[in-house]
Formats: C-alpha cells, sequence, structure tokens
C-alpha cells in the first residue's frame, strides 16, 4: 500500500501553514481553559466529532484500499482505529469509543461468524487479572479494590474481543498509517493550542523553553497549556501514544508507505512538544524510538550498524558519568524512594499475599513515618521559616496539617509485589518476557517499540493503576500481536 503523493503532501502543508498563519497573527489567542469550563457539552460533542471522527473517517476514505474493504471490515477499521485515538483523552471519551468498536466488532462478527482461541498472551493477562480479582478477599481497602478491579476488566474484554476477527495486512496497514496522519493533526493542535492558550494568559512564548520545571502565571504547568485543548494533561501518557504514532511513522516510513518529509515533522514536532511539556519522560521515549529505528535501519549494514551502536553507548556512557545526578533523578526522586520505601515495608510484611487490590494506601499514606522529611519540607515551604532544632519543627507541624496523597509506589513490578505478593510478581514478569519473546520471534518491531516505550514507563510509573494506562495496555497489545510475521516473507518473495 503506497502512500497517496497529494494526500501526503496535503498532511504536512496544511499543518505547518496553520501554524504559520498564527504565528504571524500575533494579535489572535484564544482561551481554551475558560472556554471549555463554561461550554462543556459543545466541547465534548466537539472534540468527538469534529477532531476524533470526521478527520479519522476523511483520512480513511482518502484511502484506496480502505475504499475496496467490504463494509463489514470498513465499520471495524473505523471502530478500532478510534478507540486507538481515544487513548489521548480522558477516560470518559475512552468509554464511548468503548463503545464504538464493540459496535463495530458485533456487527462485523454477526457477519462472518469467526471466533478464535484466546492465545498465550490473551491467557496471561487473564491469569493476571485473576489474580487481582482474588487478592479481593484480603485486600484492606474493598472499595477501592472493587474500583480498580473494575477497570482491570479491559484485560479480559479486549482480549476476548480481539479473538472475534484477524486482521489481514492490508487492514493492518490501513489502520496504523491513519492513526498516524491522525497523530499529526494531534500534535499540530497542541502546538496552536500553546500559541493561543499563551497568549491568552499572557505569557511570553519565549517562557516555555525555560527548561527549569515552574509554573505558568502562578496556576499552570506547562502541559496545561499546551494540552489546553484536549481534556487529557499528563503528558508521560501522551507521551506513549505520541511514541506509538513515531513507531508508526518510521515502520512505514521504511516501507515506503508514508513519505520521509511527513516522518520528519512529525519527529521534530514531538520533540517539540517534549520540550514545551517539560516532559522528561516524552524527551527520553522519543530518543528511544528514533534510535531503534535507525539501528533498524542499518540491519543490512551490519558494520555501520555496529558503530552507530557504539557511538550511542559511549554517549550514554558520557552522560552517566558526568550526569549521574540528572540520570538517577529521572527514575527517583525523593518521593519514590519514599515509596519504594513503603512498598518494601508491605513486602516484608506480607509477601505472599501482598496487601490485596487497592489495599496499597495501608502502608501509601501520609501517616506513614518514611513520608515525614516530604511533609516537613512541604511544612518549611509554606510557612517561609526554617525550625532550628526539632522542637522547632513540632511546633510546625501542629500549626500545618500536610496530607500527604499517594495511590502507588511509581514502580510497576514493585507495586505489583506489594500489592499481590509473590504470585502477582511473577504474572506481571511473565507478560514482560512473554512478550519480549514475542517481539524477537515475530521481528515485531512495531509491538517491540511501543513495549520497550511501556515498560520505560513501567519502571517510573504504575500504569496499570492509571485508567488510560490500563486501557492502552490491554487494547496496544491485542492490536499489535494481530501482526503476522507471514506478511514480511510474503512482501519479499
Amino acid at each position: 500500500m503506497r502512500s497517496n503523493p497529494i494526500q501526503s503532501l496535503l498532511s504536512l502543508l496544511v499543518p505547518v501553514i496553520a501554524i504559520v498563519a498564527i504565528l504571524l497573527c500575533s494579535n489572535t489567542s484564544f482561551d481554551f481553559i475558560s472556554h471549555k469550563a463554561a461550554n462543556i457539552n459543545i466541547y465534548r460533542a466537539v472534540v468527538i466529532l469534529g477532531i476524533i471522527s470526521l478527520p479519522l473517517i476523511l483520512i480513511l476514505v482518502s484511502n484506496k484500499d480502505f475504499r475496496q474493504q467490504p463494509t463489514t471490515c470498513k465499520l471495524l477499521i473505523i471502530s478500532t482505529s478510534l478507540f486507538v485515538i481515544s487513548l489521548n483523552f480522558n477516560l470518559h471519551f475512552n468509554y464511548i469509543f468503548t463503545c464504538v468498536f464493540g459496535t463495530g466488532l458485533l456487527i462485523y462478527f454477526i457477519f462472518n461468524r469467526k471466533y478464535y482461541k484466546p492465545n498465550t498472551l490473551h491467557i496471561l493477562l487473564f491469569v493476571y487479572t485473576a489474580i487481582n480479582a482474588l487478592s479481593l478477599l484480603w485486600t484492606s481497602d474493598l472499595k477501592s479494590g472493587f474500583y480498580w478491579l473494575k477497570l482491570q476488566m479491559a484485560f479480559i474484554y479486549f482480549p476476548l474481543a480481539f479473538c472475534l476477527f484477524r486482521l489481514d495486512k492490508k487492514q493492518f496497514d490501513i489502520i496504523l498509517i491513519s492513526i498516524f496522519r491522525w497523530m499529526i493533526l494531534f500534535a499540530v493542535l497542541s502546538v496552536c493550542s500553546w500559541i493561543l492558550q499563551s497568549r491568552a494568559l499572557e505569557i511570553p512564548l519565549s517562557e516555555a523553553f525555560i527548561m527549569s520545571k515552574h509554573m505558568f502565571v502562578g496556576i499552570y504547568q506547562p502541559f496545561d497549556v499546551v494540552f489546553a485543548w484536549s481534556n487529557f494533561y499528563h503528558p508521560t501518557y501522551i507521551s506513549v501514544t505520541l511514541m506509538l504514532g513515531l513507531s508508526i511513522g518510521w515502520y512505514y516510513a521504511l516501507k515506503n508507505n508514508v513519505k520521509g518529509y511527513e516522518l520528519a515533522f512529525y519527529t521534530l514536532i514531538v520533540l517539540l512538544i517534549a520540550i514545551l511539556t517539560q516532559s522528561r519522560f516524552m524527551i527520553v521515549a522519543w530518543l528511544l524510538v528514533n534510535i531503534l529505528f535507525v539501528v533498524y535501519m542499518l540491519k543490512t549494514k551490519p558494520k555501520l550498524q555496529w558503530v552507530v551502536i557504539v557511538i550511542i553507548t559511549l554517549i550514554a556512557a558520557f552522560a552517566l558519568a558526568f550526569y549521574p545526578n540528572k540520570i538517577k533523578n529521572f527514575f527517583s526522586d525523593t518521593v519514590r524512594i519514599a515509596h519504594y520505601k513503603a512498598a518494601f515495608e508491605a513486602i516484608e510484611d506480607n509477601p505472599f499475599l501482598g496487601t490485596g487490590l487497592g489495599g496499597m494506601t495501608k502502608y501509601i499514606n501520609s501517616d506513614n513515618i518514611v513520608y515525614q522529611h516530604i511533609k516537613d519540607a512541604q511544612i518549611i515551604s509554606i510557612m517561609g521559616d526554617t525550625p532550628r532544632n526539632e522542637e522547632d519543627m513540632s511546633i510546625l507541624r501542629k500549626q500545618v496539617n500536610i496530607d500527604f496523597i499517594g495511590l502507588n509506589p511509581h514502580n510497576q513490578l514493585i507495586g505489583d509485589f506489594m500489592q499481590t505478593g509473590i504470585l502477582g510478581f511473577l504474572s506481571i514478569l511473565s507478560i514482560i518476557i512473554y512478550v519480549s519473546y514475542l517481539c524477537i520471534r515475530q521481528k515485531n518491531q512495531l509491538l517491540f517499540c511501543f513495549f520497550s516505550v511501556f515498560f520505560l514507563l513501567m519502571i517510573i510509573e504504575m500504569p496499570l493503576m492509571v485508567e488510560n494506562g490500563i486501557m492502552c495496555f490491554a487494547f496496544m497489545l491485542c492490536l499489535l500481536n494481530q501482526y503476522n510475521p507471514i506478511w514480511e516473507r510474503d512482501t519479499k518473495h
């Protein structure tokens, strides 16, 4: 499936012209934040219909291969693509497009009536969910446990849904290339939002390039401004979908299904978003994806490939030698270190059963002594007075009540060990090992890049205890697992 040159050119020219026009019209501004709050229903309708659905359908219908698909396959392709796109937004939109995906899938199944056995990956996801469900028997917070189990049902119904269909190569390509082109729109809208919202708040655009973490006009984080047009602001989780788009762009550019200038534009605009949002994770993930594909691109030139690997290794060694604290802070800061202490305290108390699903707050809470130094730092910041001794500090603690909020230890493996004991730890470890094995056995570059980014996220966060993280992990593993290595062999012949 070769890319349409006119479509590819328009997908680049239109957003470039839009950004340039907004920059040149220096008096143009728009307060997305205020307008969303005042017109929430209109905003949702505009985003769902005008930004998510309509552009995607236009991208799809411009594709000759899509137009040649049977009607039921078209519905399946549209509903699958829409759900992936919805991962850029909050859980409310995820639920809406889960229903859209389910409807498209049901219509497809009624006419095709084929069912495939769950594969090993699906079974591992079932086992992981079953262990979490079983742990409700001893959790210290049953209400929280049922809430998280409800969300983790995605590990059941998405694998079962993917047992109702198999994508062929053309359908797989149509879905992913359409997602890539829509992600260009998402990135462009985010840059336009940064310009227009900054002007509305009277923030100089140059202030976004100050690399130290700081607030805009006292209350807004940088990502609040960049994603002001959207309804999901966490740059770490948006990074996963942005890097998915980057991986898709690289993969299909190497197959000449995506133009090189499309990939170059998306690569640069995502880097700009990473800088604007001051997201360390996004920058590291951006580097990771680009390095993986550069190394892969040189597979036919092994000597040059090894030269590149050596250079990258030397640069990494240099960074470790001269900037050890910055690298250490990426993986662990004072809050994470305290979380780890609380987690290992829980693991030591009950290594076999854990706290039970939702029960981590028994240890991760403001009353745990491991968080006292964090609370003290906040008290001193509020009072503006440094105590001379412990007695003075005790007086300040009585004057200011700090309720430290924490839900998990910000590490997936540690969190599962803490929450569901040795069985939970082995379960998530089995998924990690098996997906890594699949990537190697199938030579599945897209799954490998997605999982590499997600595994990096697992080291610094606990994404399977975050709504968007659960949805993204369950759906994308099942979708990318539909890749068939036979396609590559057929292409070569």
